[in-house]
């Protein structure tokens, strides 16, 4: 998302599996010249390397940023265990 939001050329949209934007990293000038694409950011609620929290975080942010921008939370269905 950081990179496709800070292209010198027009995106027709982002779509962002697992990931989180380093919002805190940027200055509020470098926030207002961000391109602001339609946005789809999917997380899962079992992600072990970003956490589910740290990607609500950014989707509040951008979610404010963006009226083209949409969290979905994914939900999967965990194995049985047959032990």
């Amino acid at each position: 998302m950081y990179t496709g939001m800070r292209l010198p050329f027009k995106l027709g949209g982002i779509l962002a599996l697992s990931t989180w934007l380093p919002l805190d990293k940027l200055s509020s000038s470098e926030t207002e010249s961000l391109q602001k694409p339609r946005t789809l950011q999917c997380h899962g609620d079992e992600d072990d390397m970003i956490s589910i929290d740290r990607a609500k975080k950014s989707a509040d942010i951008l979610s404010k940023m963006n009226k083209d921008y949409k969290f979905k939370n994914v939900f999967w269905a965990r194995p049985l265990d047959r032990q």
